[in-house]
């Protein structure tokens, strides 16, 4: 098995977080869950846009995951069906922005990319 790997938008991420918040919480099984805020791929160059997003890149058609930490973290994730990764791509036009989502949403406070968190399950504040 393999970890499982989930995309949001910034419109999307409260919905989708919430529900792997559930879904982590409702399990039998200790579960880990990451949110991974990263560059998206420049459609001209089909690179990373941010550089420090492309130093540790591996192409996406080999793997389900681009991350800046995959020569350290991704043998571990990758075939633990513990781990669920939600993806959130950053585009560069909106990430230039000091109004982007991410950096105003007041659970995330983005400052920078690559971001990994490490999100813990609290039964008390599971209402995202």
């Amino acid at each position: 098995m393999r970890m499982k790997k989930v995309s949001a938008s910034p419109s999307q991420f409260h919905d989708i977080l919430a529900l792997e918040l559930q879904l982590t919480a409702a399990s039998m099984l200790d579960k880990i869950l990451l949110v991974l805020f990263t560059s998206a791929i420049d459609g001209e160059t089909g690179r990373p846009w941010c550089s420090d997003c492309e130093k540790g890149t591996i192409q996406p058609a080999m793997l389900p995951l681009t991350i800046v930490a995959q020569p350290l973290l991704l043998p571990h994730l990758i075939h633990n069906p513990r781990v669920t990764v939600i993806e959130c791509l950053c585009e560069k036009e909106a990430y230039s922005d000091p109004r982007f989502p991410y950096r105003l949403d007041p659970l995330i406070q983005l400052e920078r990319i690559p971001t990994l968190i490490h999100w813990k399950v609290c039964l008390s504040h599971l209402s995202v």
